[in-house]
């Protein structure tokens, strides 16, 4: 057997710790996205700038993309917890 199909104390804090090390991964995500939005917004939004909508549009759909990955592994948690 594996140590993840074990109930013992060492097999529970691998668990936790890949669940934790997957958690900062998945919160990582979120902030480099809010990040990239705040960005794209400013340089393509901005005071001192030319409002540029089709180019927030792009980047906003990158940005959004780069995401889906880390999106989908939240809505699977959710199904699954």
């Amino acid at each position: 057997m594996t140590d993840d199909l074990q109930d013992t104390p060492e097999a529970e804090a691998r668990r936790l710790a890949i669940d934790l090390a997957q958690e900062a991964r998945l919160a990582d995500a979120g902030e480099r996205l809010y990040a990239e939005i705040l960005e794209s917004l400013k340089t393509r939004m901005g005071r001192d700038v030319e409002p540029d909508v089709p180019g927030l549009a792009q980047d906003l759909q990158q940005a959004l993309t780069r995401y889906a990955p880390a999106a989908a592994e939240v809505r699977r948690r959710r199904g699954s917890g």
